[in-house]
This record gives structure tokens, C-alpha cells and sequence, in this order.
């Protein structure tokens, strides 16, 4: 089994002059750690559906509530969209991500 470096981010924020916030074009880490990338179409672990085309799963060591808000991880050096996080207590979380891998 395949573990590699995963960093689940989110867009950083500024605050302009008036106080509204605005996304400022760079990534904060919301956490960095190992994890392991699943193509299997047929995983129906993700909320009782299946993978679509274009679709993987992201297995990480942390609870879902650590990792709320995250919006892109980083996987191998590659971004990828999260589309959705599967809570698996007390210590895994899934995250449905998008994006084309090899």
C-alpha cells in the first residue's frame, strides 16, 4: 500500500480597507500529512454512490471536523478539488476529490 504526502488547504483570505474579505490568490494548510489515493470505480464507500469519471478517493488519518472548510488538497504535488468528505470515526476521513490522475 501506497502512502504519500497529502496537504489539505483552503484559499487564504484578506481583508480590503472597507473590511470585506477577499480571497488573496494562496493556499493555508489546513493540515499535512500521509495518505492514499483510491481510482476504483466500484469503491461505494462514498455515501453509497459510486466513483464518476474523473473521480478519486483520498484516504487521510484525521477526523472530518479537523479538515471542515477545506475546499483543494494537494496530493503528490498535484491539486485537486474536493467534492465531498465521508466521516469514517473516530480517525479516517474520505475525500471525494476532482481532478485527472494517473
Amino acid at each position: 500500500m501506497i502512502w504519500d504526502n497529502v496537504e489539505i488547504i483552503k484559499p487564504a483570505t484578506v481583508t480590503d480597507d472597507l473590511g470585506n474579505t477577499i480571497p488573496s490568490g494562496n493556499y493555508d494548510i489546513i493540515l499535512s500529512a500521509h495518505g492514499r489515493l483510491h481510482t476504483d470505480t466500484k469503491l461505494t464507500v462514498t455515501g453509497g454512490r459510486r466513483l464518476e469519471e474523473g473521480e478519486a478517493v483520498i484516504q487521510v488519518p484525521c477526523p472530518a471536523a479537523l479538515i471542515k472548510g477545506a475546499t483543494h488538497v494537494r496530493y503528490n504535488g498535484k491539486l485537486y478539488g474536493i467534492a465531498g468528505i465521508t466521516p469514517l470515526p473516530p480517525r479516517w476521513s474520505l475525500l471525494t476529490v476532482k481532478g485527472w490522475h494517473q
